[in-house]
């Protein structure tokens, strides 16, 4: 290129010498300068579509929960007393709450109202709990405790409030009928709802109703039942029809209280109903039935089948009106 162009120069220099005058003006051309090659510019690479890559799943499988679940716990009247005079308030859990705290979802039934005004008393059957005693259940690792029973309301509905807020400040969530508990437990979505029949008789198809509504949240749902007969070993005809009815509404696991007593364990449409297991943190000394519960150790493994539920049975006994330790064999 460099070469044409200095050959073209030299034709039109020529020729001008030899067909025009001295005189005239010779005529300039500008001829661009060209570049090599390597310095001739190119367009901008075009930068080419990444190859996608393998989506990763944005949440991981479900995977099993583990559920530690007690009877009544009643931290007022001698139970109250005895945390005073030792000036501990985690003192009724000192024996259990490691194995408390291994769960990833612990649950109980709280059997007092938790009042400012609580006066220490040894008997009586107006119940309620000193707000130090939050204290034990966040202590023990208490995630959720049941307001549904015969003495939440024991002080009156401010009262009920009141214990229902100082839960929550504790970061404990408090359950009862109409105020269910969602938890999101290693990729489950986990409900809770808790109910009372004892003294009066649950309406069922409103408790069938929440049922039905929390069921559509969740891939666990669990009840928490006060029911059935005091100081009796068995459940009711009535503890089974509410149970059952419970089950084929869409609950997968009972947990009841209220009898004081240990009460049997069923399986129903491969759901799992503890009908009661008894007192975990009371006062009530005065018999071997009263001083022993059970703690259910259990757990909800989803599966192809929707889940399977194992548990074990860790019996405990009540020493001193109010600290359970594991039952000597």
């Amino acid at each position: 290129m460099k070469f044409y162009a200095i050959a073209l120069f030299a034709i039109l220099f020529g020729g001008l010498s030899n067909g025009c005058s001295a005189s005239a003006p010779i005529p300039t051309l500008t001829i661009a300068p060209m570049l090599p090659a390597s310095e001739t510019p190119t367009a901008s690479p075009v930068p080419a579509s990444p190859v996608p890559a393998t989506p990763v799943p944005t949440t991981l499988p479900p995977g099993p929960v583990h559920i530690i679940a007690v009877g009544d716990v009643m931290l007022g009247r001698q139970v109250n007393v005895e945390m005073i005079e030792r000036k501990d308030f985690t003192w009724p859990f000192l024996n259990t709450a490691d194995t408390l705290k291994q769960a990833d979802l612990t649950m109980g039934n709280l059997e007092d109202p938790i009042v400012s005004y609580c006066r220490p008393s040894d008997g009586g059957d107006v119940l309620c709990a000193d707000p130090r005693a939050v204290a034990g259940l966040t202590f023990a690792g208490f995630d959720v405790m049941s307001l549904s029973n015969n003495h939440i309301l024991d002080y009156g509905s401010d009262a009920f409030d009141g214990t229902d807020q100082y839960l929550k400040e504790a970061k404990i969530n408090p359950v009862y009928m109409g105020s269910p508990v969602f938890l999101e437990i290693n990729n489950n979505r986990v409900g809770v709802v808790a109910f009372d029949d004892s003294e009066t008789e649950l309406n069922l198809d409103a408790a069938i109703a929440e049922v039905n509504s929390a069921r559509g949240k969740v891939d666990i749902l669990i009840a928490i039942l006060h029911w059935g007969y005091e100081y009796h070993p068995t459940a009711s005809t009535r503890q089974e029809k509410v149970g059952h009815a419970l089950i084929d509404a869409g609950v997968d696991l009972i947990i009841g209280a209220h009898p004081h007593w240990r009460q049997n364990v069923e399986m129903y449409n491969n759901r799992v109903i503890f009908y009661s297991l008894g007192n975990f943190v009371f006062d009530q000394m005065w018999s071997e039935e009263t001083r022993k519960g059970n703690m259910a150790d259990i757990t909800i493994t989803p599966d192809k089948d929707g889940m399977t539920i194992t548990y074990d049975i860790i019996p405990i006994e009540i020493f001193t009106f109010g600290q359970p330790d594991f039952e000597k064999k």
